[in-house]
């Protein structure tokens, strides 16, 4: 792995570690990094898919709005 992608995976970790929502935290590990399967995903959470990717939705933009205030999430 290349330094440029470790820099970028940590940088992804510290912003993930910095989102309020448990539930967003770990759709967007199951959904985005271990690359689950949704409808199981889903299945599992006891929800529809389509609460699923409403919740990866607002996931998604909460992690961007942290993203977005980078020196947030490195104190």
């Amino acid at each position: 792995e290349t330094s440029i992608n470790q820099d970028c995976r940590m940088d992804l970790n510290n912003a993930i570690a910095k989102m309020t929502n448990e539930r967003y935290k770990f759709v967007i590990n199951e959904l985005e990094l271990k690359e689950r399967n949704p409808e199981e995903l889903a299945k599992e959470m006891n929800i529809t898919i389509d609460n699923l990717y409403n919740i990866r939705r607002r996931a998604r933009l909460q992690l961007k709005n942290i993203m977005v205030r980078k020196e947030d999430y490195y104190d």
